[in-house]
């Protein structure tokens, strides 16, 4: 064998050698490029499951304030509802003795009953709102 043909065949066995090599570490880099970028993927995940579970758990609490706040409204609502029925029966009956006292006969010394039923039943009424600490 001459000196050329010993060169080139270490020459030879080095690049096959070290393409053999090149084509495993090849393949160990492409794994290990997987496996960083699925991990900085479940890394991202996980950040933004933690900010979406902060938004449920924000969106949680809203709710239960707004049912707290419309329990309330709701609770004002009925008070409402009920002072505006003692209105419409104050109403009813008012105009009712203003009914009956234009059909009242007039004597100048004696005061109409309509007229004297007409104010107690206001003091009635204003006593009443008096004792259930209503007055207004």
């Amino acid at each position: 064998m001459s000196v050329i043909e010993i060169i080139s065949a270490i020459f030879g066995a080095g690049g096959i050698f070290g393409f053999i090599s090149y084509v495993l570490f090849f393949r160990e880099s492409k794994r290990l490029k997987s496996a960083e970028a699925t991990e900085k993927e479940l890394t991202n995940l996980t950040g933004s499951i933690k900010i979406l579970q902060g938004q449920v758990e924000y969106q949680g609490k809203e709710i239960i304030r707004l049912q707290e706040q419309l329990s309330g409204k709701n609770q004002l609502i009925q008070q409402l509802y009920r002072e505006r029925d003692i209105i419409e029966k104050k109403y009813a009956q008012k105009k009712s003795a203003i009914n009956e006292a234009l059909a009242c006969p007039v004597d100048k010394n004696k005061m109409c009953p309509v007229l004297v039923r007409l104010k107690e039943i206001e003091n009635e009424y204003l006593k009443s709102q008096i004792d259930n600490g209503n007055s207004k």
